[in-house]
């Protein structure tokens, strides 16, 4: 019990000194989570595609003995992305529930309300590695899809000179 509601403490600061430090960057990609079911399952598919390639990398560079410890910074650069992809899903999951019971909260609510609507289904034995992964998943969607919050387009034009 101690140990999830160290959890809980730990994913709450996390998420409120990442939404004060990205505050633009996270109203893009809360926007982005919205929408029809059909783009929130686009959201979700290209996530779990997102995360299964960075893996893919991170055991191809382990394989080889130079590339471990770009495959240890791999993994370090994925769990911040993650933090930031949750902290989004949460911000969405609190926008969703303070319009649903027609409330007018502030964005610190909405995100303290989804921690506390998403935090319980992923302490559960089993079922909570699995709403872990759907969470972080569809977070890393809206970060794909937004390019990390910016709402520009992914483009090569940079390049051009």
């Amino acid at each position: 019990m101690a140990l999830h509601l160290v959890g809980l403490l730990a994913l709450v600061s996390t998420s409120v000194v990442l939404a004060f430090f990205l505050p633009d960057r996270f109203k893009v990609m809360r926007d982005a989570l919205g929408g029809p079911w059909g783009h929130k399952l686009r959201t979700l598919a290209i996530g779990i595609l997102g995360y299964l390639a960075t893996l893919l990398l991170a055991f191809l560079l382990a394989v080889v003995v130079s590339g471990l410890p770009y495959a240890v910074l791999l993994l370090g650069v994925l769990a911040v992305v993650t933090a930031i992809g949750v902290t989004a899903v949460f911000l969405e999951l609190g926008r969703w529930l303070s319009s649903l019971v027609g409330a007018g909260a502030p964005p610190l609510a909405q995100l303290l309300l989804g921690i506390l609507l998403a935090f319980p289904a992923t302490i559960l034995p089993y079922a909570g590695w699995a709403a872990a992964a759907l969470l972080a998943s569809y977070g890393l969607g809206a970060i794909l899809l937004t390019r990390i919050g910016s709402g520009k387009p992914w483009s090569l034009d940079a390049l051009q000179e």
